[in-house]
């Protein structure tokens, strides 16, 4: 019976401890991109802007299929800006999207995909911008919909 009780207690303290630190990763990340923010983009950039969307080239086809198709539908929108990193090949990506250089950066040397966890480089993800600054983080995976959250926001 005792073991029974400190294996739960295990599993529980294990469980809280892993959605703390998945909580704490979105914070973590946010904060991490509102530092390239501030040191990347020119002030005021994104005081305008509502949604940053960041596109990895290279990682979950499906997911970045998607991405691609959400970049043609809105890059010609003002409010929104994007990101293109893990660019294999700057030839292939400019016959699959015409880019929208007022809007639009294309990270070579990853320096905002080296921000994001690790385990979640492959997926794209938005990052919701209140007064020039991420304010929360929305991931697109097979589990998780940020750009039908996003298209769901700009139809309202």
């Amino acid at each position: 019976m005792i073991s029974h009780n400190i294996a739960y207690l295990t599993i529980a303290t294990l469980t809280a401890a892993c959605c703390s630190a998945c909580a704490f990763s979105d914070t973590d990340t946010i904060k991490k991109i509102n530092c390239y923010i501030d040191e990347t983009l020119p002030e005021g950039r994104m005081d305008s802007v509502f949604f940053l969307t960041v596109i990895p080239e290279q990682g979950c086809g499906t997911c970045i299929t998607q991405a691609e198709q959400f970049y043609k539908d809105f890059s010609s929108r003002d409010d929104m800006m994007f990101v293109f990193c893990n660019i294999m090949s700057n030839k292939i990506l400019k016959n699959k999207v015409t880019i929208n250089p007022d809007n639009t950066i294309l990270d070579y040397d990853n320096k905002l995909l080296s921000l994001l966890p690790q385990n979640k480089r492959i997926y794209p993800c938005v990052f919701v911008i209140k007064d020039g600054k991420a304010s929360a983080l929305i991931w697109q995976s097979k589990n998780e919909s940020a750009f039908m959250t996003v298209r769901k926001f700009l139809n309202n």
